[in-house]
């Protein structure tokens, strides 16, 4: 069985998360709608008392349009970049390719089902 939990989230994950959010003009009932995740969510996940598991992890960084490593705190680069384009340059894509890849992994991950 696979553990979908983040215990390796950083201690500040709850700061950054709060930090967004306020800096897009979100409230926490307003974040958690768009993520589709109860009201009561996010303000667990900003006090710590919760953590989310990847794929609310990954709906809040999709929201709030910075990415997952960031709001973990593996990396203070805010980039939302599911695609580095990296592993694609042997495909030869072109850069309005890899903005229309990383437009469509962003609406899947803000439209997708809650699975926990």
């Amino acid at each position: 069985m696979v553990d979908r939990s983040l215990t390796s989230l950083a201690d500040g994950f709850g700061e950054r998360l709060r930090a967004v959010r306020l800096e897009r003009g979100l409230t926490q009932r307003q974040l958690a709608d768009v993520c589709q995740l109860p009201h009561t969510a996010v303000s667990q996940f900003e006090t710590g008392a919760r953590t989310p598991g990847f794929s609310r992890l990954l709906r809040l960084a999709a929201a709030l349009e910075v990415s997952i490593d960031y709001l973990a705190g593996r990396t203070d680069s805010r980039a939302a970049h599911l695609f580095s384009g990296g592993e694609f340059e042997a495909l030869g894509l072109s850069e309005e390719d890899l903005e229309l890849l990383q437009s469509i992994a962003q609406r899947l991950a803000r439209d997708a089902p809650a699975k926990e």
